[in-house]
């Protein structure tokens, strides 16, 4: 399959005619198709057909060739002749051509046809041509000793200032820059929102927050019952105490005696101590039966 011409017409050479670029109306982009940087020195084989060229020193870097491959004569490259040159365009507004040429930068137009292809080329004589390699624009094989610079390229760059990416060139070699086309702007997003469930998380959220606060209260409440009853315990009267602390033991159980009965009815019990109530009790001793004010219950 032939290599796209990417805008140059390509026609049978006659045996005058020397490999001029023949332009239809395309637009060039100025920078490098590896690295995305403005081209510094532009370059490609001696087989592609297409105007747009690429940069030398990020192709040898890819490519892992030594810089020092690609120097002759110690030229500087940009400084090499070329066959074009830049004139200024002088406008000259008429009624039918009115703005036909306002987008124009300069125009390129053969100085000569003194250059030759084998002067362009960057290699010298060389008994090995290198190896193979692939053009980057058009993957076209060629031979490393085959890359040239591109004089045309060359010649255009140095007149295009360094902050225009694209230029247009049509078929009388006229430089244009590309306007910039304004770029689309998208419909504002409108984000619909699903209010069930949001709706639906909220209540999630709110039965989370009272159970925990539940939980809490409960809790508080717990230790406030147990505060209550070491308080409630601490204000008891000693019999109560007894009897529950032996209720609980299974032991022995005293019926709390009234506080309001008579200083000489607590004096008939006549024991000192519980102790000697229920010794005296088991030993059958007992001489205090209980009576209904005052009764007295040994389990």
């Amino acid at each position: 399959m032939p290599p796209k011409s990417n805008g140059v017409k390509t026609e049978p050479k006659k045996a005058h005619q020397d490999d001029d670029i023949q332009v239809v109306n395309t637009v060039i982009s100025c920078l490098d198709i590896i690295s995305r940087q403005r081209i510094n020195k532009g370059v490609k084989s001696t087989r592609c057909t297409h105007i747009s060229c690429f940069d030398l020193s990020s192709f040898c870097e890819i490519n892992s060739i030594p810089p020092s491959y690609y120097e002759k004569d110690k030229v500087e490259f940009n400084e090499r002749p070329t066959r074009y040159e830049a004139k200024k365009i002088v406008q000259e507004i008429k009624d039918d051509q009115t703005n036909s040429n306002s987008d124009a930068l300069f125009q390129l137009k053969l100085n000569g046809k003194n250059v030759t292809l084998h002067a362009r080329k960057l290699t010298g004589k060389r008994k090995d041509f290198g190896k193979e390699l692939r053009c980057p624009i058009c993957n076209v094989k060629f031979l490393q000793n085959e890359l040239i610079a591109d004089d045309f390229m060359i010649t255009l760059l140095k007149n295009v200032p360094s902050d225009v990416e694209s230029i247009e060139i049509d078929e009388s070699m006229m430089v244009k820059l590309v306007k910039e086309k304004t770029p689309f702007e998208s419909e504002k997003v409108v984000e619909v929102l699903d209010i069930e469930s949001e709706s639906e998380s909220e209540n999630l959220k709110k039965s989370r927050r009272t159970r925990r606060r539940r939980s809490g209260n409960n809790n508080d409440n717990n230790n406030d019952h147990e505060d209550e009853d070491e308080e409630d315990s601490d204000d008891e009267p000693i019999s109560s105490q007894v009897r529950r602390s032996k209720r609980h033991k299974n032991v022995i159980k005293i019926v709390e005696m009234n506080d309001d009965e008579d200083e000489d009815d607590k004096d008939g019990l006549a024991y000192d101590s519980l102790d000697e109530l229920f010794n005296d009790k088991i030993n059958g001793t007992s001489s205090h039966k209980g009576t209904q004010d005052d009764p007295l219950v040994i389990d």
